[in-house]
């Protein structure tokens, strides 16, 4: 199957290794899996940067069969993923059935589809009365956060993007920040923003975007102590941009404080900043990626893509290769979110990294399905709770002694249970038209925005932008 966590937001692989159909056995940490894959680890032991489900081979029983890429262009051997058919080279065999994904449209019936699925998933797993080891130690404050988060999701209190993501990342620092401190710095920043607002002639919402991202992506001067002083822009930073290494590299306040980060961290502080000033924009989700639309004067949504400057299109994005006319339809892709769905995003990441730094316990589970019930077309939480279900499994199948399919049927089924609903999410997944994106495609297709193709690109929707 093709799962694997968005973005930047993404996880390490689970690989999990199959003897046999029906015989199979979950293997244990010590045995050998794909090179630089790293081992499965048990539940009760801190989990890698993210476990991506679409990468976890489906273990110990058979598993549904995913749906052929006939979404996706057929390339001839030897040529890149990273083009689209508008793209005149290379040339591409396009099969009867592609749809581009350029033209695909939301479609609120397999959105609704999915939606059921999930209420019918969760409906069954409250019915499962077998849990995995839950870790307590050391874990309140991400309690704290969960109980606040979830306020903000059922709406006994406001959406606060800005808090939210403090308590996210407060919460992998064991609550050694302040934030009083994180508001300051912010308050800076937006005030700096609205200082370049000031100086245009008029301060409609496509203004103040712009100058939200004029003061993140270009060397700008904003009033300071002795006069104006010089700001550089925020970099993008290429050293684990995935947070596989070191998670609080995802962080908006890493970025705050060092001036660098990447495409998790950098739309974050965008839409925190655009709200200071009281600008409409959303967050949205390309494959392994988030950035920023907003409304023009016109009421034309514009892209901006803060790792690297650019005013970009949703072709762009399609250019990635990546990118199902499926996807699109269920919502995956190029849908705008709301402010709460962006605090749903919070939510997945305090999973994320409660799943890294303790344990992928029942918390873990809470904490997506929050998510999911404000978001049930986020991709990054269905990836998660695909692998609650796939670690739920492998740790009911070893502690049931590894049975046989067959034997499970006949004595074991609380596991046939959890083993059908782990099939479920992975059928889910796969019929959202979700395919996976290698790390080195997208770092490939992000460093297209400064082909010489997209620099004219950037430089048209300016110059239409200025003249509107």
């Amino acid at each position: 199957m093709n799962r694997k966590i968005t973005h930047a937001l993404l996880f390490s692989v689970l690989v999990l290794l199959s003897a046999s159909p029906l015989e199979a056995q979950f293997p244990q940490t010590n045995q050998p899996t794909v090179p630089g894959i790293p081992k499965p680890q048990m539940p009760g032991t801190p989990q890698p940067a993210t476990l991506g489900p679409g990468n976890v081979f489906k273990h110990g029983y058979t598993s549904p069969a995913t749906q052929p890429n006939s979404y996706r262009l057929v390339l001839q051997p030897g040529q890149p993923s990273t083009m689209h058919p508008a793209n005149p080279e290379p040339d591409y065999t396009v099969p009867s059935n592609y749809i581009d994904p350029f033209k695909a449209r939301r479609d609120e019936g397999r959105i609704t589809a999915l939606e059921s699925t999930l209420r019918d998933v969760y409906e069954t797993e409250t019915r499962i009365s077998y849990d995995l080891p839950a870790q307590t130690t050391g874990t309140a404050h991400y309690r704290a956060a969960y109980k606040e988060l979830s306020a903000m999701l059922n709406g006994t209190k406001p959406d606060d993007l800005k808090r939210a993501v403090f308590l996210v990342e407060n919460a992998w620092n064991g609550n050694t920040g302040s934030y009083a401190d994180f508001c300051k710095s912010i308050d800076q920043m937006a005030a700096d923003c609205r200082y370049l607002i000031s100086r245009a002639n008029e301060q409609d919402n496509e203004t103040c975007n712009m100058a939200v991202f004029e003061y993140l992506s270009d060397t700008t001067h904003v009033p300071g102590k002795a006069g104006l002083e010089t700001h550089f822009p925020i970099r993008y930073d290429f050293d684990d941009f995935m947070g596989k290494q070191d998670w609080s590299k995802m962080f908006v306040t890493k970025l705050v404080k060092t001036g660098t980060g990447q495409c998790h961290s950098m739309p974050l502080l965008y839409l925190i900043l655009a709200n200071e000033v009281g600008a409409k924009a959303n967050l949205a989700f390309g494959p392994s990626h988030i950035y920023v639309k907003f409304p023009d004067g016109r009421g034309k949504l514009r892209n901006l893509e803060l790792t690297n400057g650019r005013l970009t299109t949703d072709a762009w994005i399609v250019g990635s290769g990546y990118v199902k006319a499926e996807a699109v339809r269920h919502g995956i892709y190029f849908d705008t979110l709301t402010t709460r769905q962006a605090v749903a995003l919070c939510m997945f990441d305090l999973a994320k990294g409660y799943g890294r730094k303790f344990s992928m316990d029942k918390f873990v589970l809470d904490a997506v399905n929050a998510g999911l019930e404000v978001h049930p077309a986020n991709v990054y939480g269905l990836m998660l709770k695909s692998d609650f279900y796939t670690l739920w499994f492998a740790y009911a199948h070893g502690q049931a002694g590894k049975p046989s399919l067959q034997q499970a049927k006949t004595n074991h089924p609380k596991l046939i249970e959890i083993y059908n609903q782990r099939n479920r999410m992975y059928d889910l997944i796969d019929r959202t038209g979700y395919e996976d994106m290698p790390d080195e495609a997208y770092a490939r297709w992000l460093s297209s925005v400064n082909a010489a193709a997209q620099v004219r690109q950037d430089k048209a929707i300016r110059t239409e932008l200025h003249n509107d």
